[in-house]
């Protein structure tokens, strides 16, 4: 049996790894009644050999990461 081959829409997702910094604007929901701004951190990191992308999502609102 052929092992699977990466491809060029494979190599394409490189271009999203690293860390990503932003500015969020939160809508008010029954976990957060206020909504407001909050600052999101995404880390993507290649995985399986170059198959896949994993992300880490991180959001601090207030001094405090959630």
């Amino acid at each position: 049996m052929n092992m699977p081959q990466i491809t060029e829409a494979h190599r394409k997702l490189e271009k999203l790894v690293g860390t990503w910094l932003g500015q969020e604007k939160m809508s008010p929901s029954p976990w957060d009644p206020q909504g407001g701004p909050a600052t999101g951190k995404v880390q993507n990191r290649l995985a399986l050999n170059g198959f896949f992308i994993v992300q880490d999502y991180e959001q601090q609102r207030n001094g405090s990461a959630s």
